[in-house]
């Protein structure tokens, strides 16, 4: 990849690619349900360096906003020095070289937006701040290539991935290569997309007696407000299945199990709403989980209140 001294490889295993194909067939269907159908505006959207800095000097609770840094910097994971970006006096050349070659570069905005967020961490800019600009650039590389992807929250899926991600940045600067990071970032952008068509549909859906919508703030109350909002998610991904966790996994767009059973499936057990099918062998390779009768009425509720 032209320009990009500090990252020397981005190699597309077969997987990523197939992930790639389905996520543009993914941002197809929802441009289509969003009436956003065939409208893009800029290749990669990328902006100047000077818009970057602009977009830093926003986050006003971080030191040295708008500037890239003048020290040198170490990224810790606990103790442990996990990443030593180059040097200070390397980064205006490494970052005006960089932001050309976006503005460049004839290759896919999905991959581009990767490649983006990786180069943004991997070379860590400014002092403080980096993985929010990092998310929020390939978010609008994104955007502006299709309109329809507005809804798009890349640092929601991150922080309920936050664990792999910190571990595929690892792999991807101890193999000095790119492409696990783009990898892993298209399954989350999968996930993300999956959410968004699921909303837009409910969104379009008609409703049964042609009843008045409400927004979310004017409605009177949901009835399940004492449960976390991860676990509504996740007594809808059941809608009345036997599942496995890897199923379940898949329909609320999630990669790390980690994340998975700690803040989903672990909660709604421990409140009574999921049931083990094998109770008494809970780490069985055959394992499934189902609603409890309580955990079919609050989705009853949910529905109802939707």
């Amino acid at each position: 990849m032209a320009r990009r001294s500090n990252v020397t490889a981005c190699t597309m295993e077969p997987d990523a690619v197939r992930v790639f194909g389905d996520v543009c067939e993914l941002v197809g269907r929802i441009c289509a349900l969003s009436g956003d159908e065939g409208m893009e505006e800029e290749r990669t959207g990328a902006g100047s360096l000077g818009d970057l800095l602009v977009a830093h000097k926003k986050l006003s609770d971080v030191p040295g906003v708008g500037e890239l840094r003048t020290g040198e910097a170490r990224v810790l994971r606990g103790a442990r020095v996990a990443h030593l970006p180059p040097l200070a006096s390397r980064l205006p050349l490494l970052m005006n070289e960089f932001m050309e070659w976006l503005g460049e570069t004839k290759e896919h905005p999905v991959i581009v937006s990767c490649a983006c967020h990786y180069y943004l961490l991997y070379v860590h800019p400014f002092e403080d701040g980096n993985g929010r600009i990092a998310r929020l650039w390939q978010e609008r590389i994104l955007r502006k290539w299709r309109p329809c992807l507005r809804g798009i929250d890349l640092e929601r899926a991150v922080e309920l991935n936050k664990d792999a991600y910190l571990d595929v940045l690892a792999v991807a600067d101890r193999r000095k290569d790119s492409g696990v990071f783009a990898e892993f970032m298209l399954g989350l952008l999968l996930g993300e997309l999956r959410r968004m068509e699921k909303e837009i549909g409910e969104r379009n859906a008609p409703r049964v007696g042609g009843g008045t919508e409400f927004a979310p703030s004017e409605k009177p109350g949901k009835p399940y407000k004492n449960i976390p909002e991860a676990i509504e998610r996740l007594l809808q991904a059941f809608n009345h299945r036997t599942l496995k966790a890897n199923d379940l996994m898949e329909a609320l767009g999630l990669i790390h199990r980690g994340t998975f059973r700690k803040n989903y499936l672990d909660v709604a057990i421990k409140l009574g709403l999921v049931e083990l099918t094998q109770p008494r062998s809970p780490r069985s390779p055959t394992q499934k989980y189902r609603l409890s009768p309580t955990g079919k009425k609050e989705l009853a509720k949910l529905k109802s209140a939707g």
